[in-house]
């Protein structure tokens, strides 16, 4: 018997292990800093957790920056917040 297990990640603000589906997936792919939307793209990944405050929090403590390496821009935090909005409408 395989019994499918969910795929835990760590989201980078909380350190939950959370299941894939409710993390946002930002990736540096050949250099620049992408919304892995699809969970698909190579490259250094990192996941924060489906909600405003953490995106919010993040932000603020320039966590995605530490997390991928390099300079994120408020581009993707947008990005991120809207995806989060559409969702909800």
């Amino acid at each position: 018997m395989n019994i499918k297990r969910p795929v835990l990640r760590i989201c980078i603000v909380t350190r939950e292990k959370l299941n894939k589906k409710d993390l946002f997936r930002v990736a540096k792919v050949n250099g620049s800093i992408v919304y892995d939307k699809n969970q698909s793209l190579g490259g250094r990944g990192v996941y924060i957790k489906k909600d405003i405050d953490v995106i919010n929090t993040a932000r603020k403590k320039n966590l995605l920056s530490r997390g991928l390496k390099t300079k994120v821009t408020d581009d993707i935090y947008l990005s991120l917040i809207n995806e989060l909005e559409e969702k909800r409408d």
